[in-house]
């Protein structure tokens, strides 16, 4: 699933995406979360945590198309508690 986040940031950064150092930030992360367990809690920690510098990178998260319509919904619905 991680290819999909991947692809996008090079199809975004050949378009010349406003915000390059962002997509570059997320393109490691995602690399140390294939490499292993470490890297995954990191990603999964970032895309949690409510603090101002991660909303702000997620504000540039390259996930789009990894879950569709349905399942973010319900992974949300899940999750309000």
């Amino acid at each position: 699933m991680l290819e999909i986040p991947l692809t996008n940031i090079e199809r975004w950064l050949a378009q010349d995406h406003s915000a390059p150092h962002r997509l570059e930030q997320w393109r490691q992360i995602i690399l140390e979360a294939q490499a292993g367990a470490e890297g995954l809690h990191r990603l999964l920690s970032i895309l949690r945590d409510p603090g101002e510098e991660a909303t702000h990178l997620r504000s540039f998260a390259p996930f789009p198309g990894v879950l569709s319509i349905a399942e973010r919904r319900e992974l949300l619905c899940s999750h309000k508690h």
